[in-house]
């Protein structure tokens, strides 16, 4: 156990890495530069549909990925949305999308009245 004032084993100074942390860092380094030349020349070589593909691939690693994130309600129910919607403010195009929209909310598939 460490006692305080002990002079004989001081270690490492904080923040310093060990040798052999510093050798393979070094070694990997070598390694991943060497690789990533031959990789170029690879991509090269390669079909334009499966550099695309490995593109792709490579870009979850540079870009983060969005997490989903889900709005509700009290104890997690819906949200009720309403918006007021001055009518004469629209023109004659925007009146007839509404209204189109209108008709397609109020149809139900179980409606007997309208045909398949």
């Amino acid at each position: 156990m460490f006692k305080q004032g002990n002079t004989y084993g001081k270690g490492r100074p904080v923040g310093s890495t060990n040798k052999t942390t510093a050798e393979t860092k070094a070694f990997l380094a070598r390694i991943s530069n060497k690789l990533g030349e031959r990789i170029e020349e690879d991509l090269d070589l390669m079909d334009p549909k499966d550099r695309v593909k490995i593109w792709l691939e490579l870009q979850e690693y540079l870009i983060p990925k969005l997490s989903r994130t889900e709005i509700t309600g009290e104890d997690g129910g819906m949200i009720e949305i309403q918006q007021t919607l001055k009518l004469e403010n629209l023109g004659i195009d925007q009146l007839r999308d509404l209204e189109r929209i209108a008709e397609l909310a109020a149809y139900s598939p179980t409606d007997s009245s309208e045909g398949l």
